[in-house]
């Protein structure tokens, strides 16, 4: 994080091109990959389905970073951190019954793929916050009870 507030640019770069570069690499594929796939397949292309699928994909997404944010602010200590395991299996659940609810329609093949792709990342995603656990809560291990039971 400090490493981007300590980056000096010698030009102007338009707001929406920082935004894009300096997000993690989770939010760019979990938000702006689902976004222009929904507006151009749901809206444009008018699949009602994948307008429903993703559309209330963004919603619980948004409900999920209102209550991370309320939390940390109002609460001011770590329990934000535990939100996302509320909505993690929801989502995970969305986006399979999502994929299942698409169907093997031809032209919503990609949009298949989309769901798949998100529901891996987000499986990864979660898998790597619950391994950080222990470290953002400050678990000790004492090594004497690890070498006494081997």
């Amino acid at each position: 994080m400090e490493t981007y507030q300590s980056i000096y640019f010698a030009f102007t770069i338009p707001l929406v091109v920082q935004v894009v570069v300096f997000i993690n690499p989770t939010t760019r594929c979990t938000v702006l990959l689902p976004l222009p796939i929904m507006l151009l397949w749901g809206v444009w292309w008018k699949h009602s389905t994948v307008l429903a699928v993703l559309g209330w994909y963004f919603i619980i997404l948004g409900l999920q970073i209102l209550f991370e944010v309320v939390t940390l602010r109002k609460l001011q200590n770590v329990v934000w951190v535990l939100v996302p395991y509320i909505y993690l299996p929801y989502r995970f659940w969305q986006l399979y019954e999502g994929s299942t609810l698409l169907g093997s329609e031809p032209e919503l093949l990609w949009v298949r793929y989309l769901l798949i792709f998100e529901l891996v990342l987000w499986i990864v995603n979660y898998a790597i916050d619950v391994s950080q656990l222990p470290r953002l809560f400050r678990w000790e291990v004492d090594s004497t009870s690890l070498t006494a039971n081997s």
